[in-house]
């Protein structure tokens, strides 16, 4: 692979979307034993009633004009189509000029005829990202993306999260072939560490045979869709940016990795390097941080130095795939 000691940048830079991941409940009808969700069906938005209209302000905080940026807004949980007023904050969220997709990341398990009210042009911005369980996995998850991949507003993309457990392998690769026969647009996501998860921490076990089995899919752009070009380009209207990560060593050399190979060889340790992080979490309290320092910014720092400015990553290992598209540098050794 390469030396480590030679890497001193890392990331995309035509990769400039902000994005604000927005956990709007912590409820859920899975316990899946890798879900990164802290305080994980605590229920405690369901008992104070005072976080159910958090949304609003949410909302006129992302209307603020000094967001000037593009950004995209993933609603996560818990299971984000628990929130009784789901359908209206999808809506607000897609009347944002600047807020130029809506990801609602579920587990599909609420009914079709739930989805089908999001068929409508006012949802036009909102994608599907529905997760594959393995340990959740029946028949109906299958047809119910089929249905809602020939719906006219809205886009689905099946989100496969890939087992370390190989009794789940050949189920999990059936459902990846079976989804591209039927025409459906399908990425796959490397489970990462979990740490204070409902189950208490857990770290995935995967070993050169996994990476082996789904070979035909791993390296697969790190998009939801056919590739990261096409929702930057669509969103910025930058140069397209390939499937793979560039590398920068001190030789000048660049060369460029997929996410299993950045998962596979630990690629990923840039603690200490300054990393120009654009991604920011949205609590169910309507406070938002820095999702990677955990700083919480207060109203004035929400502008365009603040949300696009570089931090001194403080994790052990770069913890989600769009992360690893930020630039990185290695600090200058003394």
């Amino acid at each position: 692979m390469i030396d480590w000691k030679q890497v001193i940048q890392a990331g995309d830079k035509n990769y400039n979307l902000i994005t604000f991941s927005w956990d709007l409940v912590d409820m859920c009808q899975y316990k899946c034993s890798y879900c990164s969700s802290m305080n994980f069906n605590m229920h405690t938005f369901k008992h104070k009633k005072n976080l159910q209209n958090v949304w609003k302000s949410v909302i006129k905080i992302l209307k603020m004009r000094r967001i000037k940026s593009d950004f995209s807004v993933e609603l996560l949980g818990g299971e984000p189509t628990l929130h009784p007023d789901i359908l209206q904050i999808l809506e607000n969220l897609n009347k944002i000029p600047n807020c130029t997709q809506v990801e609602l990341i579920t587990n599909l398990a609420k009914p079709l005829s739930f989805y089908e009210k999001l068929d409508d042009e006012k949802f036009n911005k909102v994608k599907v990202i529905a997760s594959y369980h393995p340990e959740y996995f029946t028949e109906n998850y299958f047809n119910k993306v089929v249905s809602i991949n020939n719906f006219k507003h809205i886009k689905i993309f099946p989100n496969i999260n890939l087992p370390d457990d190989s009794s789940q392998w050949a189920v999990t690769k059936d459902l990846i072939e079976r989804f591209q026969d039927s025409g459906v647009q399908v990425s796959v996501n490397i489970l990462q560490d979990v740490h204070d998860g409902p189950e208490g921490s857990w770290t995935p076990s995967y070993k050169k045979e996994f990476y082996e089995y789904f070979s035909k899919w791993l390296g697969k752009p790190m998009t939801r869709g056919n590739s990261i070009s096409e929702d930057v380009n669509r969103v910025n209207e930058h140069q397209p940016i390939t499937a793979q990560i560039p590398y920068k060593l001190d030789d000048g050399r660049v060369l460029n990795f997929s996410e299993s190979d950045i998962n596979e060889h630990n690629l990923r340790q840039f603690k200490g390097w300054s990393c120009k992080n654009l991604m920011y979490h949205i609590g169910m309290d309507g406070t938002i941080k820095d999702h990677c320092t955990g700083e919480i910014l207060e109203l004035i720092e929400l502008n365009e130095k603040r949300l696009t400015c570089n931090v001194i990553c403080p994790l052990e290992k770069c913890d989600c795939d769009t992360k690893f598209l930020y630039v990185k540098n290695k600090p200058n050794e003394k």
